[in-house]
């Protein structure tokens, strides 16, 4: 792991998520969670490990969609080696035809690794307020 990524902050390896999301890179994604974290799914299902959730994001990568988020608010709260990331966005998915507009909520919970770089450990991405 670069010296960057040791040093960023709980926020920092959110938005690294959301770039990651939109350049649709597989391993910078998943350069960002713990070996054993676990991801609620839009439809409520939960996945656990490194590897189910790389093999759900090169899904979501080949998809063919376009992902545009914007994240808008933030609260990060951590102390010891714990931290809470609760962000608002807009995301817009673009599928050629059609542009879908929602905003919602995620909340990622993140710890440090053994040398001190903060990853996501629960990661909680769609909480859908409203299609705009």
């Amino acid at each position: 792991m670069s010296r960057e990524a040791k040093e960023r902050t709980p926020l920092e390896v959110v938005k690294a998520v959301v770039a990651a999301a939109a350049a649709k890179d597989v391993e910078a994604y998943i350069a960002n969670y713990h070996d054993n974290a676990v991801m609620r799914l839009r439809d409520g299902s939960v996945i656990s490990g490194r590897d189910r959730i790389r093999e759900r994001f090169v899904g979501v990568a080949a998809s063919g969609l376009t992902r545009d988020v914007e994240l808008r608010e933030e609260l990060t709260v951590y102390g010891d080696g714990i931290a809470l990331v609760c962000t608002g966005y807009v995301m817009r998915l673009d599928d050629g035809e059609t542009v879908d507009q929602f905003r919602g909520s995620a909340h990622d919970v993140l710890t440090q690794d053994a040398d001190g770089a903060w990853l996501i450990s629960i990661d909680h991405p769609f909480e859908e307020w409203a299609s705009q």
